[in-house]
């Protein structure tokens, strides 16, 4: 239910980048900060991917079954559906917070550009005297 998000996300983040880092919105320049978000999208990207793993051996470890399971190659008897149980919460508690770093990540990089900070001027399409393209 996640990934479209997390895809969005990273594209959103890698392309604030690329535009933040361009003078007049046409010339793209590649700076640090878009080397940056593009290797802080590829790690989380890999997190993203790689959680199921990170989730399974967090569960593994918590319960205590780490020992057992290198010593002899699997878990504890009556232990596998308490360790199914958690790594299926850390999974969805891993995806939820990678996707709150991403947010934050372009959270900040919309806030840093300057186009964010400026009011920008509405062009009047009619002067106060005469209507429209009178002056």
């Amino acid at each position: 239910m996640l990934t479209p998000v997390g895809h969005v996300l990273w594209t959103a983040v890698l392309g604030a980048a690329i535009f933040g880092a361009s003078r007049t919105g046409t010339r793209y320049r590649l700076t640090l900060g878009v080397l940056g978000a593009f290797v802080g999208v590829a790690v989380l990207h890999g997190l993203w991917d790689s959680m199921g793993g990170i989730a399974s051996f967090v569960a593994v470890v918590v319960t205590g079954n780490a020992i057992p399971a290198l010593q002899y190659g699997f878990l504890r008897p009556g232990t596998a559906a308490e360790v199914s149980t958690l790594a299926s919460t850390f999974y969805a508690v891993g995806l939820i917070v990678i996707s709150l770093i991403g947010l934050v990540l372009l959270w900040l990089m919309v806030r840093r550009h300057p186009w964010f900070e400026e009011p920008h001027a509405v062009p009047a399409l009619a002067s106060e005297e005469g209507g429209l393209g009178s002056r």
